[in-house]
């Protein structure tokens, strides 16, 4: 995650989760490099059990970045996905805490390499009111969805 100066970490209220047989436990999520709380916020995900190579991992990690978004005019946020080499299911969501309305959102992916990002969906407004959500079974592996919105004016 990057981020300003002016978030704390502890601001941020990291939560992850392990889904197993249905139910969610909760993981241990901390800082990296030692607790060092700088520009680039570096997450370190720990499971209680070591898991054996190929097995199947449904990790939910949710947090809150205050002051993150240009709630203005437009902005986006990124899910990078390089975690493994499967990975079965992505789901990217925003959800407006305050009363903005969108205007236009579009869904994007991008691989090093490319050169340019590459249009996966321009979403319909229609259906959306205060949460825009992009999911996408095996996702490209070493890439980032980029969710890109604009606001109504």
């Amino acid at each position: 995650m990057a981020g300003d100066t002016i978030v704390n970490f502890e601001d941020i209220n990291i939560q992850a989760f392990e889904r197993v047989g249905g139910k969610q436990k909760k993981l241990c999520a901390r800082i990296a490099d030692n607790g060092q709380d700088s520009l680039l916020k570096q997450v370190v995900v720990s499971y209680g059990k070591v898991k054996s190579p190929g097995s199947i991992v449904d990790l939910m990690i949710e947090w809150c970045w205050p002051n993150m978004l240009n709630i203005t005019d437009c902005d986006y946020t990124t899910l990078p996905n390089f975690l493994a080499g499967t990975v079965k299911h992505l789901k990217m969501s925003l959800e407006c805490k305050e009363d903005i309305g969108f205007k236009s959102a579009s869904i994007y992916k991008y691989k090093v390499g490319m050169d340019k990002a590459q249009l996966i969906l321009d979403v319909d407004m229609s259906e959306i009111t205060d949460t825009i959500s992009y999911e996408e079974d095996n996702p490209l592996m070493n890439s980032t969805y980029i969710l890109y919105y604009e606001v109504a004016r």
